[in-house]
């Protein structure tokens, strides 16, 4: 903490505040000052350059309001971010993702698969999305499509055990229906690596 305080006291260049403001906020973040973190990266947003930088500013300020249980605020600081339509791929696809999960969260189901869709269209590479439409498309009774998203969250990051669960729960709760279905996409998926 030191150490970048005093980095912030030299009176870098605009780019060396924005990195010791961001290196700052992570480090109270890390140590549990999230109140702290929060007050930084408002100030990183202050100093930012353009909406891109904003965007990404919001969706740190997100993480950690969804760290701390607080889904409203980071529902918030997400829409803000989205509000600002980042260009950046990362970004991009960690608010909408993060937007789903905490609106999943207030059992806002039909709203969080809107945000998974578009996630996954972002960077369908990356498995929380299609984690995250499982659990929306559950929420809506729809246990298929849900046995798909696992499934194929499960194809995309075959170490992530969560989903690896929730995708046998979902089958217990239809066996006779899920198991045969589960059982070729996730056999046909697998294969193919």
């Amino acid at each position: 903490e030191t150490r970048l305080l005093e980095r912030l006291r030299q009176n870098p260049s605009e780019v060396a505040l924005s990195d010791s403001l961001y290196e700052l906020a992570c480090y109270y973040n890390k140590n549990r000052r999230s109140d702290l973190a929060m007050k930084v990266m408002m100030t990183l947003m202050d100093h930012s350059e353009g909406p891109e930088e904003q965007a990404f500013c919001y969706m740190s300020l997100g993480q950690i309001a969804e760290q701390n249980g607080q889904s409203a605020l980071a529902i918030e600081h997400y829409s803000q971010g989205l509000r600002l339509q980042p260009k950046a791929a990362l970004a991009a696809y960690y608010l909408h993702n993060n937007m789903a999960s905490c609106l999943n969260a207030e059992r806002k189901y039909r709203e969080g698969e809107r945000y998974c869709r578009a996630a996954i269209e972002i960077d369908s590479a990356r498995a929380s999305a299609f984690k995250n439409l499982g659990i929306s498309l559950q929420g809506q009774g729809d246990l298929i499509g849900a046995a798909w998203a696992y499934a194929e969250a499960s194809r995309v990051d075959p170490s992530d055990m969560k989903t690896l669960r929730l995708l046998r729960r979902t089958a217990a709760e239809e066996p006779k229906v899920l198991s045969p279905l589960i059982h070729a996409l996730f056999y046909s998926s697998t294969a193919d690596n």
